[in-house]
């Protein structure tokens, strides 16, 4: 290409947009913005070296240009205050996913030969042209975006974010390419039907693992007769891989003449749903589509196996649930059809007689499938402990034990868990759509319609307690979210946080730390938690002897303590003086007790603070004038016991003097002068002195 075409000067101006973009993308905490920038980047550099189709490819690359002016656009003009407007996030996501099949549409027209490109090039042509079509939605999306944001606030852009996830996802339909590569609409044919019915479904699933009861569960259904199955689970959890399995299990393609998998992501109402599906059944467009693909399906002399994945997004908009949930029960009536869904969430829809016993909520692995997966994609040459450590991160969660294993695959463990402590969740993606990177899904499910105000603030202050929550810390927080177990419930039904066995609430770690980057949580919420937890440690203080109440609501939230306490102290965010009396008091208490290591003991935390740095926050504050004398004291002798309990006993010396020599010349009381004691012997007993 000419270096001074029209093309490559655009590129170039691109390409400064897009070191823009990266900076907006760690400024804002939006990591799908990151990912958007190196697709972009890749796309544009292939477009330079294109032969064929230029015309096609020079107005993806305008098209670029112009959305990612845009979305600087939007941030420069736009008061953000660290609060991205939930429609917005999806927007970026959506954009992510069009991206994505440009680059491989582009990938594909690149490495084919120059005889196979003679064949290949009305395909690709019409392939680019979608491409094309996706992409204009996409720009007019941003450019109403844009002059929204100049007639109205961002608190008015807030309040229709689920009427215009529809408005989006309706656009999306008329563009059936949008949808990822592992979920498109396929069609096979497992006795031999003419060439133009038969497509190949999306590939079986080569690594599977710990889902062998599942699985069983439902190839005994689908083989029983007339089954209606609905898979659940978070999103990464392999809702789609369990489906493409047990379709590909032989007593399930022996069984069924016909399989159907479409995907509904782009479907946003149940109109949008029945023209996918009456599209892919080649039925000519009518008025009443539900009606005909119903009869369409009766008329069929053989069984017939119908998958919908992804169905949360047209059974989600509330505003068409009633007639989404009238089509599958319509569906349902078909003698020879049985229907499976995938949905993300733990609930079910109504007005259909789901197969029994039902399927639970799909849960993360167990540990010995996640070993089995981790080895299937990196190997065995690995150190048994550093894979523990990262399958730790990954919270066995399958689409995160995915990507961490094919980074360590090329990188090591050592490597990949250098490379988390530096990229966290980034090093969760290998792609740029829900499939391949938990940060898009993660934003899916948190943009969701279902996701109320109130609930993405408490996931945002959930994924900073490790412990998880009771119903009664909840309650007795008062962090000022409305409704707060109502809040609670609409977690558990996005499947964004659980219930564990203890009745607490909790989010896995993948998902903790994806949330936390990308939406942390608000100043005042955090403040009223930390309150509580103080409130927790200033009770059991006025007590002789902890109650067995009192010790397992101190037992329940220790970590929890570790987390708001460090955050606390790091964003300098919340009462100092108050927090380090908790920790000191939380220490002596812990010194007393079985409990466990100190809080000062924590060597990192979701923050990268580490125990050096919350010490001398601690020293910095006792070391200021005008403070408690006696406070200062009991400072220095946890600070020495967090020295002894790791054995750096020449290190507990200096702080167990310094406490000892302030209760000494201010004349503190005798139990003050008896702990120092105690502690100073402690040290002399172990280096023998």
């Amino acid at each position: 290409m000419d270096p001074a075409s029209p093309t490559r000067r655009l590129n170039q101006y691109t390409k400064i947009v897009l070191s823009t973009i990266e900076g907006i993308a760690q400024s804002y905490r939006v990591p799908v913005l990151t990912t958007i920038a190196t697709l972009s980047l890749g796309i544009v550099t292939m477009i330079e070296s294109v032969r064929t189709n230029k015309k096609l490819c020079n107005q993806i690359a305008d098209d670029i240009h112009r959305v990612l002016c845009n979305i600087v656009k939007f941030y420069v003009e736009n008061e953000i205050d660290g609060v991205i407007p939930p429609k917005l996030l999806h927007d970026i996501a959506s954009l992510a996913e069009i991206l994505q099949t440009i680059f491989s549409c582009l990938k594909l027209q690149q490495g084919i030969g120059r005889f196979k490109a003679l064949f290949k090039q009305m395909d690709n042509k019409i392939r680019l042209e979608q491409c094309v079509d996706a992409l204009s939605v996409c720009v007019k999306m941003f450019d109403t975006e844009i002059e929204a944001t100049a007639l109205s606030s961002a608190v008015q852009m807030k309040i229709d974010a689920l009427a215009r996830h529809g408005q989006f996802l309706a656009l999306l339909e008329n563009h059936p390419d949008l949808d990822s590569s592992t979920s498109q609409t396929s069609t096979i044919s497992t006795y031999g039907s003419s060439s133009d019915s038969l497509s190949l479904l999306p590939a079986r699933p080569q690594i599977f693992h710990g889902r062998e009861s599942e699985l069983q569960d439902i190839v005994d259904c689908l083989t029983e007769g007339a089954a209606r199955i609905v898979i659940l689970g978070a999103g990464g959890v392999g809702k789609t891989a369990l489906a493409l399995t047990a379709m590909y299990h032989p007593q399930v393609s022996a069984k069924y003449d016909n399989i159907y998998f479409i995907s509904c992501q782009s479907s946003p109402t149940c109109s949008h749903l029945a023209a996918k599906i009456a599209s892919h059944l080649h039925i000519e467009q009518t008025s009443n589509l539900e009606k005909a693909v119903v009869q369409h399906l009766s008329s069929q002399p053989s069984s017939v196996l119908l998958v919908l994945d992804n169905f949360e997004t047209p059974w989600e908009n509330m505003d068409s649930r009633r007639d989404t949930e009238e089509f599958l029960s319509l569906l349902t009536d078909v003698p020879k059809l049985t229907l499976m869904i995938t949905m993300r969430g733990a609930e079910r829809p109504g007005k259909v007689q789901w197969s029994r016993p039902f399927l639970p909520a799909l849960s993360p692995l167990n540990d010995s499938a996640a070993i089995k997966t981790f080895y299937d994609i990196a190997g065995d040459l690995h150190d048994s402990a550093l894979v523990e450590r990262l399958l730790q991160l990954t919270g066995n969660l399958p689409l995160a034990l995915s990507l961490m294993a094919h980074v360590a695959a090329t990188d090591g463990c050592d490597n990949t868990l250098r490379r988390w402590t530096a990229e966290r969740t980034r090093l969760f993606s290998d792609g740029y759509d829900h499939t391949s990177s938990l940060d898009i899904s993660v934003a899916l499910s948190y943009t969701s319609p279902r996701m109320t105000s109130g609930a993405q603030e408490l996931l945002s202050v959930l994924v900073m307690l490790p412990d998880g929550i009771s119903d009664t810390d909840l309650v007795q927080s008062r962090m000022n979210i409305p409704n707060i177990l109502a809040r609670k419930t609409t977690l558990i039904q996005t499947a964004l946080a659980h219930v564990d066995q203890h009745r607490v609430l909790k989010v896995l770690p993948p998902i903790r730390e994806s949330v936390a980057r990308a939406y942390p949580a608000k100043a005042q919420v955090k403040s009223a938690l930390c309150q509580h937890f103080r409130s927790i440690i200033g009770l059991c203080k006025e007590r002789a002897k902890l109650s067995s109440q009192s010790y397992v609501q101190l037992q329940r939230n220790l970590a929890n303590f570790d987390s708001m306490f460090l955050d606390a102290l790091a964003t300098q965010s919340d009462d100092i003086e108050a927090t380090l009396e908790s920790v000191v008091l939380l220490v002596g208490i812990r010194r007393g007790t079985e409990m466990g290591r100190s809080i000062l003991m924590v060597e990192s935390s979701g923050l990268g603070l580490n125990t050096p740095d919350f010490i001398s926050q601690g020293n910095a504050y006792f070391d200021a004038d005008g403070v408690d004398i006696s406070m200062k004291a009991k400072w220095y002798r946890a600070c020495g016991h967090e020295r002894l309990l790791r054995n750096v006993f020449l290190g507990a010396l200096p702080y167990f003097n310094a406490s000892l020599s302030l209760v000494e010349q201010n004349q503190l009381p005798t139990p003050e002068l008896a702990d120092a004691l105690y502690c100073m012997g402690q040290v002399s007993g172990a280096l023998g002195q």
